[in-house]
């Protein structure tokens, strides 16, 4: 158990998507199953996936519950609409994004 200060937490079998107005460089987290989902019958195994303006850009297949946390990217946004994070439930679980995403600063 490690106790993340930020991030997305969602149940698996979920879409979640942001709206970048283009002005973002790049998408950068770390995703895990929730230590929470360890004390279920099934322990969690999710598919993950992360779209930039509807195209798959990231997969992970077969994220079990306590298995150490996946990177993810960082991935370019530059000029993107929209993000979105997509976790696929296999069985039982709650994934989560630990995000940090870089905003494009123009000199």
């Amino acid at each position: 158990g490690r106790v993340w200060s930020r991030g997305v937490g969602c149940h698996a079998r979920c879409r979640a998507t942001w709206e970048l107005a283009g002005g973002w460089r790049w998408f950068q987290s770390l995703v895990a199953i929730d230590d929470s989902a360890s004390g279920l019958a099934v322990p969690g195994l999710v598919d993950l996936q992360v779209l930039v303006d509807d195209k798959v850009v990231w997969r992970h297949e077969g994220l079990k519950g306590g298995a150490p946390p996946v990177p993810v990217g960082p991935l370019s946004v530059k000029g993107a609409k929209r993000l979105t994070l997509v976790a696929f439930r296999l069985l039982k679980a709650l994934a989560i994004f630990q995000s940090l995403v870089q905003r494009h600063v123009l000199l």
